[in-house]
């Protein structure tokens, strides 16, 4: 499997899964009649900032030759509900600067910008 375009393994797929279940996040996955062709991860956290927690997309996913046929808004929709019920007054969506599609889709669907995200490693790479 891939996901952002790194090739990852079924197994190490299987535990980052888990790890958002167990957490404060959900893993959905959306499939038409066969495999998977769409996933969405998200978590959530309380912030100082609004009383609610805040909900984070930081993966949305939908197969070359599922798109455009509602995958990727029913993956949303599904998302947004599961961040109602986590009691979440909000949803980011993470858009990767190299991710055009991504952002035109976040814009269709409701999203607005709200400024740029800064990053870094917290361990050095070998």
């Amino acid at each position: 499997m891939s996901g952002a375009g790194a090739m990852v393994s079924a197994h190490l797929w299987a535990d980052r899964i888990e790890a958002i279940s167990q957490g404060s996040g959900a893993v959905l996955i959306g499939s038409e009649c066969g495999p998977p062709c769409g996933v969405v991860a998200l978590s959530w956290s309380p912030s100082l900032e609004v009383d609610a927690p805040i909900a984070r997309i930081t993966t949305l996913l939908v197969a070359q030759d599922a798109r455009r046929r509602g995958i990727g808004r029913l993956l949303l929709k599904a998302a947004a509900h599961s961040a109602r019920l986590a009691k979440c007054g909000s949803l980011s969506l993470t858009v990767p600067p190299d991710h055009p599609d991504l952002e035109a889709f976040g814009h269709a669907t409701g999203f607005v910008a709200s400024g740029a995200v800064f990053e870094r490693a917290l361990r050095k790479r070998a």
